[in-house]
């Protein structure tokens, strides 16, 4: 015999290595698809975020909504669902002694799985 072509071994070995490698992939693959969908919700977040900061920005300071503290802090204040994923919003409002401002900080999470990520957006109310 000439010696030319692969034995059995080899070939399994050359299948073992190639299977590996797809694994490497596979696994590649999951985690980007994980990070695009957090940074889909992050950036919906961020949107929804802004969009209550404007909504309290137009309300004058002598609005119930800046009473101090958090109306009603057992249950989020507002649910937005996009997209099949329920966006919590809250917030929460201090007084700058003093100065007669109000300080209030916004608050937008969503469900993930194992964790409850949010962002946060704070701004001071003349």
């Amino acid at each position: 015999m000439g010696g030319k072509g692969f034995t059995l071994i080899e070939l399994v070995i050359a299948i073992l290595v190639f299977a590996v490698g797809i694994l490497g992939i596979v696994k590649m693959q999951s985690l980007s698809i994980t990070g695009n969908s957090y940074g889909m919700h992050m950036s919906q977040a961020v949107n929804i975020a802004q969009d209550k900061l404007e909504e309290l920005q137009n309300l004058s300071i002598t609005s119930d909504t800046f009473n101090d503290g958090t109306p009603n802090a057992s249950v989020p204040q507002y649910i937005k669902t996009i997209n099949g994923t329920d966006y919590s919003i809250e917030y929460n409002v201090k007084t700058i002694s003093g100065l007669g401002t109000k300080e209030v900080e916004i608050v937008v999470g969503w469900p993930e799985v194992l964790r409850n990520p949010s962002i946060s957006i704070t701004f001071v109310k003349r």
